[in-house]
C-alpha cells in the first residue's frame, strides 16, 4: 500500500513539474480517496514551492487616512486572541512593519498561512500605538483576510482588499520604497548604470521614541533600456529616522570611476568611528551582482577628519591617482598614486610634482582625457601622463574664433573630447564649443570655433558623457532647461528635448522644479531616463514602490513613462 501511494505521489510530482494543467477537476475526486489526499499533498507542495500572498489594508480615522501610519504584523498561535483590547501586546513572531503607500494602503505580504496580529502605529514626532486587529489567512481562495478581533479607538475603521497569490520573489524584505531621485552613473561596457538609496517596506523598526529604517544602495543596469536588472549593496546600508530622515549611520556615494573590467563606486560613511570611513565597491561588468566590497583603511591612524577628495579619481593602466589630506598635508593635501585600488598591501606613494605639473595646482579644473591628466589655468594648460611624466605648458594653448570679447575661458573635458566654455556678464553671453581636432597633447594647440552661442550669461549644469556624443544641460534664468548635444564625429551640435513631465501617469505629478539630466543615460544612441514617481494627492510626502522610465531614440520624441517594478538580488 505504501509503495502504491509513493508511486502515485511521484507521478503527481512529475506531472507538476512537466505541465501547468491537471487533466481532471478536483470536484470529480472522491474526497475520502487516496487519490484525493495525494492531490491535496500535491497542492501543498506546489503552494510551498514558489508562491506568497499579497493584500492591502487601510486604516481610516473618521473616514479618511490621517497622517503617517505603520502596521506591524506578527504571526500568532491559531487560538490567539488579544489579551487586553486596550493595551499593546508585543508577543508573537515578527513578520515585519509596513508603512502606508502613497494611496493610503499598507501592502502586506505573507509567505505562509496562519493567524496574524496587525498593530497600528501613528507617527508624528514619536510612534504611538493606536490599536490592533487579529486576522486569519486560511487558504489561497479567501476573498480577503478573515477578521477575528478588532480593538481600535472610536472613529477607526479597518478595510482590506482582495487577497491574491503572487510568485515568490528573490528578495525577502518584500516591497521596495523609493524616496529620492536615482542618479545615472554612466554608460560602461554596453550597459547603462543607475544608483539610488532605497528602503524595504517591512524593515521599519519601531522603538520607544522613534521609528528607524535601514536604507541600502540599489544599483540598476540595462543593456537595452527596456529590461533592467538590479541588486542591493547591503554592506552600504544607512540607518535613518522616519520623518526627520536624520541618519545615525550614512553611506554617501561620492565618486566613481572604471577599471579595465569593473565599475568602481566610492562610499563615504559617517556616524561610526573612525568617522568618516571610506569604502570601495568593485562591480565587474560581466556579472555586476558579484561585486566586491571592502573598506579603505587610513594610512595615518591619528587623522580624524575627511582625508580623501572623493570627486577626483583618475584611473588608467592599473594606476589610481587621487587627492588626499593627512596630518602632514592637512591644508592643501597632496596627489597620490595607488597600484591596487586602495586595498591593503597595495603600493601607495606621493606624487612629487614639478613646476609645470597639473598636480602643483588646485583641483577645480583638473580632469582626465584618455591616458592624460590636465589642468587648465588662465591661458595655459598643464598635462601629465599616467607614467607621471610632466609636460611644459603651451604658451598659446587655446585658439578660438569667438563672438564673445573678453570672455572668461574654462577648458572642460572627458575621456572622449575637449570643450571650451566661454562666458561674459557685460554684455551677457555664453558659448560652448568642441575642439576641431584631437590634439597632440603637449605639442599642438587646442582649436575651437563655432559651437552653441546664446546672449545670456549661464553655464552648463549637468552632462552625459558618451563615446559618440556629449550632452550638456544649461539652466537659464527662470529655471528654464536647455539641453545641447555635441556629436564627436562631425563636431555638430543641436538642442535636444528633456524627458516629459510625469502628469501623464494618472494620480501622479512632477516635482516643483524641472527634472534635469542627472537621471538619464545615453545607451546605444538612445536616451534612457529613470525617475521617482511623485504622488499628487494627500498625503504627498509618502514613499512609492515604483520607479518609472522613459526613453528617446532621437532626442526629440519620448516614450510614455512606464513603471519599472524592481525585484533585486539581495546578497545575504
Amino acid at each position: 500500500m505504501l509503495v502504491r501511494l509513493y508511486q502515485i505521489f511521484i507521478f503527481f510530482l512529475i506531472l507538476g513539474f512537466s505541465s501547468n494543467c491537471i487533466l481532471f477537476k478536483e470536484s470529480e475526486l472522491d474526497p475520502k480517496s487516496d487519490l484525493s489526499n495525494l492531490f491535496g499533498l500535491y497542492q501543498l507542495f506546489n503552494l510551498q514551492r514558489g508562491v506568497e500572498y499579497e493584500t492591502s489594508v487601510k486604516f481610516l480615522e473618521n473616514g479618511v487616512t490621517n497622517g503617517l501610519t505603520i502596521v506591524k504584523v506578527s504571526r500568532v498561535p491559531r487560538d490567539y486572541t488579544l489579551p487586553n483590547p486596550n493595551l499593546q501586546d508585543t508577543s508573537g513572531e515578527l513578520v515585519g512593519s509596513f508603512q502606508q503607500s502613497s494611496n493610503g494602503f499598507h501592502r502586506l505580504y505573507f509567505r505562509d498561512l496562519g493567524r496574524f496580529r496587525l498593530d497600528l502605529y501613528k507617527f508624528s514626532s514619536n510612534p504611538s500605538y493606536h490599536g490592533s486587529v487579529v486576522v486569519d489567512l486560511l487558504n489561497s481562495t479567501d476573498s480577503g483576510l478573515q477578521v477575528v478581533q478588532e480593538a481600535f479607538p472610536n472613529g477607526y475603521r479597518f478595510t482590506e482588499q482582495k487577497l491574491t497569490r503572487i510568485v515568490r520573489r528573490d528578495h525577502d524584505p518584500f516591497e521596495i520604497y523609493i524616496n529620492e531621485e536615482p542618479s545615472a552613473i554612466g554608460f560602461y561596457n554596453n550597459k547603462a548604470f543607475y544608483a539610488v538609496q532605497v528602503l524595504f517596506n517591512k524593515k521599519f523598526e519601531i522603538q520607544t521614541s522613534n521609528i528607524r529604517l535601514p536604507r541600502p544602495w540599489l544599483i540598476l543596469y540595462t543593456l537595452d533600456g527596456n529590461n533592467f536588472s538590479s541588486f542591493t549593496i547591503t554592506e552600504a546600508t544607512s540607518d535613518a529616522a522616519v520623518g526627520s530622515q536624520s541618519f545615525d549611520i550614512q553611506f554617501n556615494l561620492e565618486g566613481h570611476f572604471t577599471t579595465e573590467d569593473s565599475l568602481v563606486l566610492f562610499f563615504r560613511r559617517t556616524g561610526l568611528a573612525p568617522d568618516p570611513s571610506y569604502f570601495i565597491t568593485k562591480i565587474p561588468f560581466n556579472q555586476p551582482e558579484n561585486y566586491q566590497f571592502y573598506q579603505v583603511f587610513n594610512r595615518d591612524t591619528n587623522f580624524g577628519y575627511d582625508r580623501i577628495k572623493t570627486n577626483k579619481f583618475f584611473y588608467s593602466r592599473g594606476k589610481l591617482i587621487y587627492r588626499e589630506f593627512d596630518s602632514v598635508n592637512s591644508s592643501n593635501g597632496e596627489w597620490r598614486v595607488d597600484t591596487n585600488l586602495l586595498q591593503a598591501g597595495s603600493g601607495n606613494t606621493s606624487i612629487f610634482a614639478s613646476t609645470y605639473s597639473p598636480f602643483s595646482y588646485g583641483e577645480d579644473s583638473i580632469f582626465q582625457y584618455k591616458n592624460f591628466i590636465l589642468n587648465f589655468l588662465g591661458s595655459n594648460f598643464y598635462i601629465s601622463d599616467f607614467d607621471l611624466n610632466d609636460a611644459s605648458p603651451n604658451t598659446i594653448p587655446i585658439s578660438h574664433n569667438s563672438p564673445i570679447a573678453g570672455a572668461v575661458l574654462t577648458l572642460q573635458g572627458n575621456p572622449f573630447q575637449f570643450f571650451l566654455s566661454e562666458s561674459n556678464t557685460s554684455p551677457p553671453a555664453y558659448r560652448l564649443s568642441v575642439s576641431n581636432q584631437a590634439p597632440s597633447l603637449g605639442l599642438g594647440n587646442l582649436t575651437f570655433s563655432g559651437g552653441y552661442f546664446a546672449n545670456q550669461s549661464y553655464a552648463p549644469d549637468e552632462f552625459i558623457f558618451h563615446p559618440d556624443k556629449t550632452t550638456y544641460t544649461i539652466v537659464t534664468p527662470g529655471n528654464f532647461i536647455t539641453r545641447v548635444e555635441f556629436n564627436h564625429t562631425d563636431l555638430s551640435h543641436r538642442e535636444v528635448t528633456r524627458q516629459p513631465d510625469i502628469e501623464s501617469l494618472a494620480g501622479y505629478t512632477n516635482s516643483t522644479s524641472p527634472r534635469r539630466i542627472k537621471n538619464c543615460n545615453l545607451l546605444n544612441q538612445n536616451y534612457t531616463c529613470i525617475a521617482k514617481r511623485m504622488y499628487s494627492g494627500s498625503p504627498a510626502n509618502l514613499n512609492d514602490p515604483f520607479l518609472i522610465t522613459t526613453s528617446s531614440s532621437d532626442g526629440q520624441s519620448w516614450s510614455q513613462w512606464k513603471e519599472l517594478t524592481l525585484n533585486p538580488i539581495v546578497r545575504k
